[in-house]
């Protein structure tokens, strides 16, 4: 799942203080061939948010630019690495990774968010969680 939080006073959002220069967003071919190779490996409903037409990707970078600062709710996977991707070009510095880190992340998928992270140029924030301590989530109960 998606996530930006922002500091808009229109809606409840969660402020993320960030203290860096905006700095020029590059896309290296290293980080092309990651998103490449992750499409492929995923089922062709993924390929819809790579498929973005010209209009459509200014539309997400004009929203982005509307925002002051934003945390992106980071997985590592296609989904929230065209988000923070888009987040970067649009606010430099001012977009942040997020990622919640627990036992049930697996320590390579963490890996590949950091190095995602990095070469897209943004911060990224670890969070600890602590989801495996609650019964509920232990039970895993059908929805």
């Amino acid at each position: 799942m998606l996530g930006l939080a922002s500091e808009s006073k229109s809606e409840k959002k969660v402020a993320v203080p960030v203290h860096h220069r905006k700095k020029e967003s590059h896309e290296g071919p290293q980080l092309s061939r990651e998103i490449s190779r992750r499409l492929h490996a995923m089922p062709s409903c993924c390929s819809v948010a790579l498929e973005m037409s010209d209009h459509d990707q200014r539309r997400l970078h004009n929203l982005i630019r509307g925002l002051d600062r934003v945390l992106v709710a980071f997985s590592g996977g296609i989904d929230s690495t065209l988000v923070l991707k888009a987040a970067h070009d649009a606010l430099g510095d001012n977009a942040v990774a997020a990622t919640a880190v627990s036992a049930s992340l697996a320590q390579d998928d963490l890996a590949d968010a950091q190095r995602m992270a990095a070469e897209i140029g943004c911060q990224h924030v670890l969070l600890e969680s602590s989801e495996t301590e609650d019964p509920r989530y232990r039970r895993n109960d059908p929805n």
